[in-house]
């Protein structure tokens, strides 16, 4: 009865204070319940909420406000704001201005300020639906997440800009600025004009203000390029310098890199085309392919280390050098130079040099220079220097020099002794003053000398005729692609079988007589020219005979006189 007016009197005094206190008698607010030992409570040392399996059929009011629940079951498709959900097991109090249920469940929604709760792998932003994730600035569609994977960006005009400050410049009313992708650091950054741009990495296209059609992938591609159009550059630097050029391609590091103005340039290979600044319609493909100068025309250089330093000048192979005024170097170390214009070679290391224009070389070795200009050298390592104007070599290592002019070398070292001259192999000659046809002759270089050469012998055996060629069936023989009419024309000379016979006969191994190593694929042939030589023989012997015959004839006569003396006297 004691204890039971005592909680009687602290409850009336606590009520008379508006503070309720439970096993205390100072309430330190409306209510106030303390364990029956916080160090070691009780097992029914709490507070038990109203319990509830479901909400209510009827939503409470205004009136219950924030009122405290605890749900025991799950509920799934419970429809208490107007659209069905779920609501899992745990305590929820009333906000009447939803109005709905809210659960006051541990907050695992993501915030602006940053999250420390999560587990990758297990935590995630995003829809557990088929439906897509959209993004929005200023309540403006930019972006979308799509069921397949994809990332759909979008900025008004159909442009795309991902990185830092990446199109930074851009105005979506502005119409002619439209189609641009720009991707990464600052690419795009100043565009506000162009159109239909395309870069991607740090600094592609940074200063583009209206330039339109671009393309650029690697860093700093096209860095400088402002107004330019219909640019293309892929790799780092490539174009980097570029500011109004139009109509450029280039393809490798640093590839056009110093380009400024230049159009219709085309750079394919590391380095390619980096001195280039000024200059249009040239071609450099291959590393370090290059031009000697800043703003040459229409040159081409193919191949690694490749060059032209003149307009309209072509350098192919490694390390060619063509710089001269339309001049063309193919092969590699080919060089033509020192103003050697309108120049061609073609062959591994060979040269024109010294203002050799107009000449043209073909073969690996060769060399004109020294002002031999017009000149001509077919096959390896030819030598034409000194000023020798007009030449021509025609076989391997001939050499005119000496101011030689208009001199012809044909056949393997063939060399002209003076101008005019046409050496054709190592010993015939022509002079071309003269016409004649002349052979090296010198007792110097002769050994082996026998005066054998057979006669009367050899000439006698010998049947001149006349005759008439058939050039189709010779044509036909050789397998020629044309076949020509045969000839009307009566010709004179011998038939090469019946020389060969007479050879045999007087055991002379005439030089005149070519005969075929293989009768089936060739045929015989004649110098006419060397017969001159048994002729002369044969004179000689007949000469011979005449002086005998002379003698004695001149013995006959001298008797015959004497015989006509005795008969005058017996007269």
């Amino acid at each position: 009865m004691k204890q039971l007016l005592l909680t009687t009197i602290l409850m009336v005094c606590t009520l008379a204070t508006a503070q309720v206190g439970i096993n205390t008698t100072n309430p330190q607010s409306s209510l106030d319940i303390l364990a029956t030992d916080a160090v070691t409570p009780l097992n029914t040392d709490g507070i038990l909420i109203p319990r509830i399996s479901n909400f209510p059929v009827t939503n409470p009011t205004i009136n219950q406000q924030s009122m405290l629940v605890y749900l025991t079951v799950d509920r799934t498709n419970i429809n208490v704001s107007g659209t069905p959900q779920d609501y899992t097991t745990g305590f929820y109090y009333w906000d009447n201005t939803i109005p709905n249920w809210v659960s006051i469940a541990p907050d695992t929604n993501w915030k602006i300020t940053g999250n420390d709760n999560v587990t990758s792998g297990t935590h995630f932003i995003g829809t557990t639906n088929s439906q897509e994730v959209d993004f929005r600035v200023n309540n403006t569609f930019v972006g979308r997440l799509t069921e397949l994977g994809q990332f759909e960006l979008e900025a008004d005009e159909k442009s795309v800009f991902i990185g830092f400050e990446a199109g930074e410049a851009y105005d979506p009313d502005n119409t002619a600025s439209e189609h641009n992708t720009f991707v990464g650091y600052q690419v795009g950054k100043a565009t506000n004009a162009g159109r239909d741009n395309t870069a991607m990495g740090a600094l592609s296209l940074t200063k583009n203000t209206s330039g339109d059609f671009n393309t650029g992938v690697g860093d700093e591609t096209l860095e400088n390029n402002t107004t330019g159009a219909r640019n293309t550059a892929v790799g780092n630097d490539a174009l980097r310098q570029n500011q109004d050029g139009n109509n450029n391609t280039a393809i490798g590091q640093t590839s056009l890199n110093n380009n400024r103005t230049g159009d219709d340039n085309t750079a394919i290979g590391f380095n390619a085309g980096t001195t280039n600044q000024t200059g249009d319609n040239n071609v450099f493909i291959g590393v370090n392919a290059n031009t000697s100068g800043t703003g040459f025309n229409n040159a081409i250089a193919i191949g690694n280390a490749a060059s032209t330093g003149n307009n309209n000048a072509i350098a192919i192979g490694d390390d060619a050098d063509a710089t001269s005024l339309e001049s063309i170097a193919i092969g590699n170390d080919a060089d033509v130079r020192g103003a050697s214009n309108a120049a061609i070679t073609i062959g591994k290391g060979s040269t024109v040099d010294g203002g050799s224009s107009n000449s043209v070389i073909l073969g690996n070795g060769s060399t004109i220079n020294n002002g031999s200009s017009s000149s001509i050298a077919l096959g390896n390592n030819n030598n034409l220097a000194g000023g020798v104007n007009n030449a021509i070599a025609l076989g391997n290592n001939v050499t005119i020099n000496n101011g030689y002019n208009n001199a012809i070398g044909i056949g393997n070292g063939a060399t002209p002794t003076k101008a005019n001259q046409l050496k054709y192999g190592s010993i015939t000659e022509i002079d071309q003053g003269t016409a004649a046809i002349v052979n090296t002759s010198d007792g110097r270089f002769k050994y082996d000398i026998k005066a054998n050469v057979p006669g009367l012998d050899f000439i006698n055996r010998l049947r001149p005729v006349t005759y008439k060629f058939d050039l189709a069936k010779l044509d036909t023989f050789h397998n020629a692609q044309i076949v020509r009419e045969n000839s009307t024309k009566i010709e004179t000379g011998f038939i090469a079988q019946e020389i060969e016979e007479a050879m045999l006969a007087s055991n002379y191994d005439f030089s005149g007589l070519v005969k075929p190593e293989d009768l089936t694929k060739d045929n015989y042939k004649v110098s006419y020219v060397t017969f001159v030589v048994p002729l002369v023989q044969a004179v000689q012997e007949q000469q011979e005979v005449i002086e005998i015959q002379n003698k004695k004839i001149e013995l006959l006569e001298s008797r015959l006189r004497k015989l006509e003396n005795l008969v005058e006297g017996l007269k």
